[in-house]
């Protein structure tokens, strides 16, 4: 179990990351700044350069997260089932999840 602290600066770069990729999302990479996404994220320039050096980092930690959670919810499924139905079955799961559809979008 993490500690307070801990949660709360995986809390802040999961903000920054999902500010990130909806910005991007809504406007294209080139029309978002990091300012942009420190705003959207409600924390300070400096702050998201604690977490990440570029806006790219920060969209590409989005996109990670994604296929963790992706990768989690396969490993989960039985080994005896057909690999596509595993395969649809961690994809539905992943959608479905808290984590799935803004890293979707």
């Amino acid at each position: 179990m993490a500690g307070l602290r801990e949660q709360k600066k995986a809390e802040t770069r999961e903000a920054i990351s999902l500010a990130a990729a909806r910005l991007a999302s809504e406007r294209g990479l080139d029309c978002v700044t990091v300012d942009d996404i420190a705003e959207a994220a409600g924390v300070a320039r400096r702050t998201f350069r604690n977490y990440f050096p570029n806006k790219e980092s920060a969209i590409l930690h989005a996109v990670d997260v994604f296929v963790v959670h992706y990768v989690r919810f396969l490993v989960e499924r039985a080994a005896s089932e057909p690999l596509l139905v595993s395969l649809e079955e961690a994809a539905v799961a992943l959608v479905t999840s808290p984590h799935g559809i803004d890293r979707v979008l």
